[in-house]
């Protein structure tokens, strides 16, 4: 496989994942698992690949921070704040206004808190932003210290409920960003190497039993230990497996798809919850794939409209901001140095 045929295929797994993880919200946020039990096993079935594929992939993407300086981290962590900064306000008002039962009154300190221990979906770029900050600080540290730290911190956020959603994920996904970021050669030939019915039959056969195993201890023990090894199976099968849906039809709306992970992400939730209002007689066995079509639809749309309008800075830091950012920083570092330096008393 090429280097094009290489980000294709990464573009379609993007796409794959964002399509699952954008139907599980479905699932979940319009209790269509209630009424259709086997939707409800779907959408827990599907909490373990489609975010782990996205975080394993973030990390690929984020190798090239290990050679990098301080102005393009300045410049990541930037669009992680800015993006942050604009749509968490606006899932944060959706998410108490139609998910809450209870009324929640959204304040200043509901907004600070929002960036110490994020409750909504964007919950993701959050711990975005601290892996590449970590990534950065430790890109002197032998590869597989940090890797093995990583994958540690994830099995101890899978044997330990923090009562933190957000802070559990930011343990649980550590082992599959580094990983990925770290190891980005080695994930990828899973990608690029030719297609093997026999390393895929391998993958399946370790996963069944690692999967039962995982499952007894869940309900016997509570320990959800074999989680992590259970998530790097299921990526290196989506990894490897990708090859097969490759040629296809699908394929390149897939891939697309997967180059506009960011909008679909940061607006699905709102435009779900507007579809349900809209349409609150969307019923029967197929209404949780009508309704992932009509928000991921509804997002890029939402997307097309805001830069039509000139609106584009909702999705991307415009260079006002850095402009401002900088100068507020050169002002701020004569303060800064002359407390740094000056003599205790």
């Amino acid at each position: 496989m090429d280097t094009r045929d290489r980000i294709v295929g990464l573009d379609m797994l993007r796409g794959l994942a964002v399509m699952l993880m954008v139907f599980g919200h479905c699932v979940s946020w319009g209790d269509y698992g209630a009424m259709f039990a086997p939707y409800q096993a779907l959408g827990w079935a599907l909490t373990g690949v489609r975010m782990p594929v996205l975080v394993l992939i973030s990390g690929t993407l984020a190798h090239g921070l290990l050679r990098a300086d301080a102005a393009r981290l300045r410049a990541r962590l930037g669009h992680f704040g800015w993006t942050y900064a604009i749509w968490m306000p606006v899932v944060l008002l959706f998410t108490v206004t139609c998910l809450n039962p209870v009324p929640m009154r959204i304040g200043v300190d509901t907004l600070i808190g929002e960036c110490i221990r994020p409750m909504t979906v964007m919950w993701f770029v959050w711990v975005l932003a601290i892996y590449t900050v970590v990534l950065f600080a430790t890109r002197r540290v032998p590869r597989a210290t940090v890797a093995g730290v990583a994958i540690l911190l994830s099995i101890v956020g899978y044997a330990v409920e923090l009562p933190v959603f957000s802070h559990g994920n930011l343990l649980r996904y550590a082992g599959l960003f580094f990983v990925g970021a770290l190891y980005r050669a080695e994930v990828m030939r899973l990608v690029t190497m030719r297609f093997s019915w026999k390393l895929m039959a391998a993958l399946v056969a370790g996963l069944i039993p690692l999967h039962v195993a995982g499952q007894a201890l869940r309900a016997g023990e509570g320990w959800q230990i074999l989680g992590v090894p259970e998530r790097f199976l299921l990526c290196a099968i989506a990894l490897h497996g990708v090859q097969l849906l490759y040629r296809l039809p699908v394929a390149a709306p897939i891939a697309r798809l997967g180059q506009k992970t960011l909008p679909v992400f940061v607006a699905h939730l709102p435009v779900l919850l507007m579809a349900r209002m809209v349409l609150p007689g969307l019923g029967g066995v197929i209404a949780p794939v009508v309704l992932a079509i009509l928000s991921i639809a509804g997002s890029l749309m939402v997307e097309r409209i805001a830069i039509a309008a000139g609106a584009g800075w909702l999705y991307a830091r415009p260079g006002w901001a850095s402009a401002v950012a900088a100068r507020h920083m050169m002002e701020q570092l004569p303060r800064l140095a002359a407390q740094w330096v000056r003599p205790a008393v």
